[in-house]
């Protein structure tokens, strides 16, 4: 038996959530939220009984349903583990699509809390025990039937995502596993390649790393079809060298950063310990995964790293953790430490170059927040045929304007350039979400694989334009291939990579992508596990416990 008032708070939910997605243009995914609210009015049905316990899963269903609308609202799919372990970055995201998910969320809270104080209607609705059996299994035979992917079902998909991150967070390296992991990939080179003819040479220059914020190869307008949309990155590249099929392993920023200069995996995006202030600097650096700043100080480099973001920001302390000599942020030139736009991000690392305050040799990267998903152009605007785009182009159209300013004044100055090389990468693909999708022409992927090709382009006195195929090889390989530009060689490391010049290093997770408990090859196809899983996926899963225990 359950009071007519569930019934009508169920169906105004589904008609509710029916009418934003239609107004989301999100109608395919219509068909899972019928699916899921006849699961729930045929769960109701069997605990209509307990109303202390009915009432309380059903707030906890239609908060879930509005978080699951919220976030196909705003990035056209349901919340992933992605999503959840960057909230604590959510003063990076655009304040609209913070408003309008709070909005959409008070909607359904709103009307659960409408249905619960209005007045109990006693004329209540009867259903016997062995109607609901054969309804119930009419039910799942209807799924098998119609091939519904239960875990594309909103509260079935919430709570994978869910469990997901709390395994990240939960996560507890196991000792042995970690001096074992140290014995397999420890190594005191770090390429083998001896063919340095056909390799830059960049002994004791100065080296500036730009890891661009959600930058594919495809917004590159040498690569799509918005004409001028970066043209002072593909003027770039017609004068660098640059990688063609090169792809990121990892995603997002704390686990593609960290990532690329130790040429690692790693579990988690950002994890518990790191929202400490403090606690991993205190750490022997001999316990932590080596990566490529540890290996320039030992020869006789200094280490910088400009953030965008706020003083304070967590992500400012997780870049300090891996030991650059200063870490400049936000707050070392704005009064009021307001995240630098892509503008004044450029403008401060002129700053810092021109002003002597970074001493020779140096290794200085740099990470921007102007292109980060749902951001807006603060000051430049594309247009194609005369007509705006969206403000994904927008943002990169912006990035390009600022860059292209630095490169101008970077070959103006003869000082600077003589002895400092750029490198343009990224952290990881831009978003692949609908809008991404949809405007670059790209292919569909995966829900939680977020890897594509990226730029990896080098720039400066010397260099000659020159493409080199990466054969589909990632991140990973960045650091060995640095190292193998600056002719350091000699150097203690557990790296998973290579250099992209080195025919004889060979690792298998130059071709994988992992992010958290995910696991895709570059392109995207899913790894196709024999038994319990392969031993590609069990190789990363024992890394995990040394890339956590720093």
């Amino acid at each position: 038996m359950v009071k007519n008032k569930s019934i009508c708070l169920l169906f105004c939910g589904l008609v509710l959530t029916i009418a934003i997605l239609c107004c989301g243009d999100l109608y395919k995914y219509i068909g899972y939220f019928l699916y899921s609210f006849l699961g729930a009015f045929l769960f109701f049905l069997f605990v209509a009984n307990c109303k202390i316990i009915s009432s309380i899963v059903m707030f906890i269903y239609f908060l879930v349903i509005g978080v699951q609308v919220a976030s196909l609202w705003n990035t056209r799919e349901f919340v992933t583990s992605l999503i959840l372990e960057n909230l604590d970055s959510v003063t990076s995201i655009e304040k609209d699509i913070l408003y309008s998910s709070i909005v959409i969320c008070l909607c359904y809270v709103i009307l659960f809390l409408i249905f619960s104080f209005i007045p109990v209607v006693y004329k209540s609705f009867q259903c016997k025990k062995k109607i609901l059996l054969f309804c119930f299994f009419g039910y799942c035979f209807a799924g098998i039937i119609f091939k519904v992917d239960i875990n594309r079902l909103p509260f079935i998909s919430f709570f994978n995502s869910c469990y997901g991150f709390m395994l990240q967070l939960s996560y507890t390296p196991d000792e042995k596993m970690v001096f074992k992991q140290k014995e397999l990939y420890g190594k005191n080179w770090v390429y083998q390649n001896r063919d340095e003819e056909n390799v830059p040479n960049l002994s004791g220059k100065n080296i500036i790393t730009l890891f661009t914020e959600g930058f594919s190869l495809k917004v590159i307008d040498k690569f799509n079809s918005y004409p001028n949309l970066t043209p002072n990155i593909s003027s770039l590249m017609d004068r660098s060298l640059w990688f063609n099929n090169y792809y990121n392993h990892t995603a997002t920023t704390y686990r593609g950063i960290r990532g690329s200069l130790s040429s690692s995996y790693q579990l988690n995006g950002v994890s518990h310990y790191e929202n400490i202030e403090g606690s991993l600097l205190t750490r022997n650096t001999d316990d932590k995964v080596i990566n490529i700043v540890s290996i320039l100080r030992g020869n006789g480099y200094h280490t910088y790293f400009l953030s965008a973001h706020r003083e304070g920001d967590v992500f400012n302390n997780y870049i300090r953790s891996m030991g650059f000599d200063r870490v400049y942020t936000a707050g070392d030139f704005k009064n009021n430490n307001e995240y630098l736009t892509d503008y004044e991000l450029f403008q401060s690392l002129k700053r810092i170059i021109s002003s002597g305050e970074l001493k020779e040799p140096y290794f200085i990267a740099v990470y921007n927040l102007g292109t980060h998903y749902g951001e807006k152009s603060p000051y430049w605007l594309y247009l194609k045929n005369g007509e705006e785009v969206n403000e994904l182009v927008n943002i990169m159209h912006n990035y390009d304007i600022e860059f292209g300013s630095f490169i101008n004044w970077f070959d103006s100055d003869e000082n600077v350039k003589k002895d400092t090389y750029i490198i343009l990468t990224s952290d990881h693909m831009t978003f692949p979400d609908e809008k991404y999708i949809n405007t670059f022409a790209e292919q569909k992927r995966p829900l939680n694989c977020v890897t594509g090709r990226i730029p990896f382009i080098l720039y400066g006195k010397g260099i000659e334009h020159k493409i080199i195929n990466a054969n589909g090889k990632n991140s990973l390989d960045f650091a060995p291939t640095l190292l193998n530009w600056l002719r350091i060689n000699d150097a203690y490391n557990y790296f998973l990579g290579c250099s992209l010049y080195d025919d004889k290093c060979k690792y298998p997770f130059e071709y994988i992508y992992a992010m958290s408990n995910f696991f895709y090859y570059n392109d995207c196809k899913p790894i196709i596990a024999k038994g319990i899983s392969s031993k590609i996926i069990n190789d990363i899963n024992d890394f995990y416990n040394f890339s956590a225990a720093l």
